[in-house]
């Protein structure tokens, strides 16, 4: 007999794979109108982020969607590229200019090494 936590964690494994192999082989680029019903809360969000962005509702819906998606099909990229993506935000912060960001990064190197 199988446990519950068994059969949701095949069914969810199944899906992603499936989901991967059609997204090879759907490499095509057609787009399908997909409707949505948000919680009040959660339209005001994204009407507010689009707007700060400068860009539609749905295409802010469609970069979070796209986001979710790259998370669950290439985590170690994702990881990457969130480590860098919080370097460069932590630099950027501290008001912190390209050329100052090389000379932290050659002491880091230097720190590390030895």
């Amino acid at each position: 007999m199988h446990s519950v936590t068994k059969i949701l964690h095949s069914l969810l494994t199944g899906g992603h794979d499936r989901a991967v192999k059609q997204m090879e082989e759907d490499d095509d680029g057609r787009k399908e109108v997909t409707s949505i019903r948000l919680k009040p809360q959660t339209r005001a969000y994204q009407q507010a982020q689009s707007e700060t962005l400068g860009i539609s509702v749905s295409q802010c819906i469609n970069i979070i969607v796209d986001g979710v998606v790259n998370i669950e099909t290439s985590p170690h990229q994702i990881h990457i590229e969130t480590m860098y993506d919080r370097l460069m935000l932590l630099f950027e912060s501290h008001g912190i200019e390209p050329l100052q960001m090389r000379r932290s990064w050659l002491v880091m190197g230097s720190r590390c090494r030895g």
